[in-house]
């Protein structure tokens, strides 16, 4: 790989790692789901699955975890402990910003469109994709392509050795992924609706929940020479289900959510 494309990759995973927050809320028996933060037509919204918040009594506990001030290391599990007796290791704590309303998709889109408002200043670090002037895509089969989210089965309930903080390390997964045929899916789908890519991790024992709600995104294209850029980069869907016999990822395209917005 060219350095500029060594490059490109680079700040294509900042991005989405940008634009990714974790959905959580002080509700028990909420547990915490990924999401996408977008702005479409002046507007900001939180992306996410709708059953996700099927847990939740009052969205007004809504949470968000956004990108922190700092890098983010990629370590093995073996590496943990001695992470966390480092002194420069940060805690982040979810913030709570206004929710203005919660737009859900038809029983067939699981997906929901959190409106936020003044959540700068909560979320400082997290940038919310243009959608604006989104181009329509459609993700062929063999189409490779990028999801990002946060897991729970790798996430680890921890006490900080230096300051006795108790929080949740959440580790995040950046996986590139395949689009397969709709066809493949053990129900049958909607290809107006929906997308499906394959699914795979090295730790087999890695269920993807917890990711529910992130984003799918467009992979940088080298073959063309441009330099990649945000603006190069599409959102093509939340991730709602898995199928973990068949492993595959289910996702509802960018489309149909901007039409929900559209409508608004």
């Amino acid at each position: 790989m060219s350095d500029i494309n060594e490059a490109a990759t680079v700040a294509f995973s900042e991005y989405i790692t940008s634009c990714t927050v974790i959905v959580t809320s002080d509700d028990d028996g909420f547990d915490h789901g990924s999401g996408v933060a977008v702005q479409y037509k002046g507007k900001e919204y939180i992306l996410t699955a709708a059953h996700v918040l099927k847990p939740l009594r009052d969205h007004r506990k809504l949470k968000f975890l956004g990108r922190p001030s700092v890098p983010f290391k990629n370590v093995t599990f073996n590496q943990l402990p001695g992470l966390l007796e480092q002194k420069g290791v940060g805690f982040s704590e979810a913030a709570s910003v206004y929710v203005s309303k919660c737009i859900y998709g038809a029983a067939d889109e699981d997906v929901v469109a959190i409106e936020v408002k003044n959540v700068h200043d909560s979320l400082p670090q997290t940038i919310f994709h243009n959608l604006s002037e989104h181009e329509s895509i459609q993700p062929h089969a063999g189409t490779l392509v990028s999801a990002f989210g946060f897991p729970g089965e790798i996430a680890r309930h921890v006490t900080h050795k230096v300051t006795g903080h108790r929080g949740v390390m959440a580790l995040s997964l950046h996986i590139d992924a395949i689009v397969q045929d709709i066809s493949v899916a053990p129900d049958r789908l909607d290809p107006a609706i929906n997308f499906i890519t394959d699914y795979t991790f090295k730790e087999s024992s890695c269920n993807p929940k917890g990711m529910s709600g992130c984003g799918i995104w467009s992979r940088p294209k080298h073959s063309t020479g441009l330099v990649w850029s945000p603006y190069t980069t599409r959102l093509l869907g939340i991730q709602s289900s898995f199928y973990p016999r068949s492993k595959l990822l289910v996702a509802v395209k960018i489309e149909r959510i901007m039409s929900i917005l559209s409508k608004r």
